[in-house]
């Protein structure tokens, strides 16, 4: 359990992580982890579907939840006064779901329909057909929201035991943020939850990529405007101390306006609006993207090339280090105002390493150097460490 006290804000946010996603399926199953999330909002012992939405939303509150390759996050934003009731919603949800029969066949259709609007999204497909290429042979290619055959064999006896095998308190984080008593609400975490029994877990995967060197494939898809290229590779994992060093290169690359990519692309060539770079450091990954013209497509992918391939060679600068940090410092700062975003990174990253890591961001991104920078690049940026 993690509480943030903020005084100085009308309400609270409260997070539940549980450290399982796509990363415990197999192709027979895959999209169990997301369906399992979705289930848990169609009613519990206590609570029918219409009275969980009705019990927060009549307390000025708000629910969300997300399933990811490593990990699923359930969130609740409430007035402050009613942070009891948001843990007692949740902890019926989590522990008190009925799993209803009709309810599952239902779902099936709700989800083979975001299936099929995600990936009709070519910003959500380029992310998911690069994962595949390069997470190939392990569980991370996968797909989370599943396939259509996977999601339709789905049976409620094979949902209900993925569910009691995994959502269990020894795997889950609790976190609370916002206008909040420590007491009152670790008593009232202690009340709900301090009665659950421990259950032996399985060893968390340990997913071994086999590097294949430089790797290319063209994925052609009816229907878009627009070519969309992506090159990317293996990067540090949240865990490890590289990782802030990874989180300057590519917010250098492609997390700002003034980055390399915008600069080439938009501001030089005039040739891309959509252009950038992403960082997964829960799965350990990083990629560069732009969507251009088909008529620009062996431009861009050149320019892509080359400015990869001169941060690899040149490295960055000593301005651009300074700069950048100042940038994620600014923009984390930003984030973290909100009673949600902090929530939510107490207790993912409780989940794979400490929490504490949160509050020494601004000191961890402060103490980087540009050899430290660089020696990433160099380990990380290169082309047998390469998929596009």
């Amino acid at each position: 359990l993690i509480i943030k006290k903020r005084p100085y804000v009308k309400t609270a946010a409260i997070t539940v992580a549980v450290k399982t996603g796509t990363i415990h399926e197999n192709r027979k199953n895959n999209g169990i982890a997301h369906f399992v999330e979705h289930m848990l909002f169609r009613g519990t012992r206590k609570y029918s579907q219409k009275e969980l939405m009705e019990t927060i939303q009549s307390l000025g509150g708000t629910f969300d939840a997300i399933t990811q390759k490593t990990y699923t996050k359930y969130n609740i934003n409430i007035m402050h006064g009613f942070v009891d009731v948001g843990l007692e919603v949740l902890y019926s949800m989590l522990f008190e779901s009925i799993f209803d029969s009709d309810c599952i066949e239902n779902e099936k259709g709700v989800i083979l329909e975001e299936i099929r609007q995600r990936m009709s999204d070519p910003e959500i497909l380029r992310r998911v057909l690069f994962e595949r290429e390069m997470y190939k042979g392990t569980p991370l290619e996968m797909c989370i929201l599943g396939t259509e055959r996977s999601v339709n064999s789905l049976t409620r006896n094979k949902i209900y035991r993925f569910y009691r095998k995994y959502y269990v308190p020894n795997n889950m984080v609790i976190s609370v943020v916002g206008n909040i008593d420590y007491r009152k609400t670790e008593k009232a975490v202690e009340g709900l939850f301090g009665e659950l029994k421990r259950k032996e877990l399985p060893n968390f995967p340990k997913v071994k990529v086999k590097i294949i060197g430089r790797h290319e494939v063209e994925v052609s898809e009816n229907g878009l405007k627009q070519v969309h290229l992506v090159i990317g590779g293996l990067a540090p994992t949240i865990s490890e101390n590289e990782r802030y060093s990874m989180e300057i290169i590519t917010a250098v690359l492609g997390r700002n306006m003034n980055s390399r990519l915008q600069t080439r692309f938009v501001d030089e060539l005039g040739i891309a609006y959509n252009v950038g770079a992403e960082y997964n450091d829960k799965e350990g990954y990083y990629f560069c993207y732009v969507a251009t013209s088909p008529e620009n497509t062996v431009l861009a992918r050149s320019t892509l090339v080359e400015v990869i391939k001169n941060l690899r060679t040149k490295g960055i600068t000593k301005s651009e280090l300074e700069s950048t940090k100042n940038y994620l410092k600014g923009i984390n700062a930003y984030y973290y105002e909100l009673n949600i975003t902090l929530s939510d990174q107490y207790a993912v990253t409780e989940l794979f390493t400490e929490a504490e890591e949160v509050d020494r961001y601004e000191k961890r991104i402060d103490s980087v150097t540009l050899k430290e920078v660089n020696n990433v690049i160099e380990k990380f940026i290169n082309s047998e460490n390469c998929t596009m």
